[in-house]
């Protein structure tokens, strides 16, 4: 059972041995390794009495340093030494060499295909728009959403759609379907984004309502009165979005800066887009309030 005094001392015993392991991190990766393993020990024998906000916390800090040290152990020194064939003034050296050459298949890749590249659109600067774009050929592309207020921008058609990236957007909507790559939001207000990704990152947002169907861990920083549900269109594949990461909230016990919504207010919403397809902010926002 979750105690606040226990988590309040594991909370200084783990901040201790996670300093000990980022130092030893900048040193030796194999003196590392035992110190992350003691950290990963220490978290499995505190989590029954940490409250699930606290463990969440705690889970991605260790999952960062382990990729920490998984890309430092990559990192593999390059040879000081190359030995190389004597240079050789015959013709028949030449020759030697050239036919020696000639039956190297070609590396994989000379014979694959390059990837088309990625196309971007950006709308900007629109004021009370309902916007539906639509983009020529079958291509895949990102979308930059910036500087919009009292917008419904529905996206859901654009099965093309890989990455949004949107910024400054006041008393808007904003939906996707499910897409193949991430969304990056920031400077958020008062707005409804319904979108699906596998990961999602939020910056500098107050005051807005996020339905999700995202396969990582959502994150947030520096954000405000931000609230969270399920996305409210079916989908197949399991949704993480109840577990979010506030990168500004390390303190046990849960993060003031968001909240989950409660079963019967992701069931009104869910009803509301079936009464209306691009309800307002307006609409959405009074529905979860």
């Amino acid at each position: 059972m979750a105690s606040t005094s226990d988590a309040a001392a594991f909370y200084a015993t783990f901040q201790a041995l996670k300093a000990e392991t980022a130092d030893e991190l900048t040193r030796s990766t194999a003196d590392a390794a035992p110190k992350l393993a003691a950290l990963r020990s220490a978290l499995a024998d505190a989590r029954p009495t940490l409250p699930p906000y606290d463990q969440r916390s705690y889970d991605l800090q260790v999952r960062q340093l382990e990729t920490r040290l998984a890309s430092l152990r990559s990192e593999k020194p390059k040879s000081r030494f190359a030995f190389k064939r004597p240079a050789s003034t015959s013709t028949s050296g030449t020759a030697s060499r050239a036919q020696s050459a000639s039956p190297a298949p070609p590396t994989s890749n000379a014979s694959a295909p390059t990837p088309p590249p990625t196309t971007t659109y950006t709308i900007s600067t629109q004021r009370g728009q309902t916007l539906t774009p639509k983009y020529p050929g079958d291509a895949t592309f990102t979308l930059t959403l910036a500087d919009l207020e009292d917008c419904i921008v529905d996206l859901r058609g654009s099965q093309a759609l890989t990455s949004l990236h949107a910024r400054g957007l006041k008393s808007c909507v904003v939906l996707t379907s499910v897409m193949a790559g991430s969304a990056m939001l920031s400077d958020l207000h008062h707005c409804v984004v319904v979108l699906g990704a596998q990961q999602f990152r939020l910056h500098d947002t107050t005051d807005s309502l996020l339905l999700l169907h995202v396969a990582s861990l959502p994150v947030i920083e520096r954000c405000k009165g931000v609230r969270f549900g399920p996305y409210p269109f079916q989908t197949e594949s399991e949704s993480q979005h109840e577990q979010v990461q506030d990168f500004d909230w390390v303190r046990p016990g849960p993060s003031p800066h968001w909240s989950l919504l409660s079963a019967d207010q992701a069931g009104v919403l869910r009803s509301a887009f079936l009464a209306s397809p691009t309800p307002t902010a307006e609409q959405l926002l009074a529905q979860h309030c």
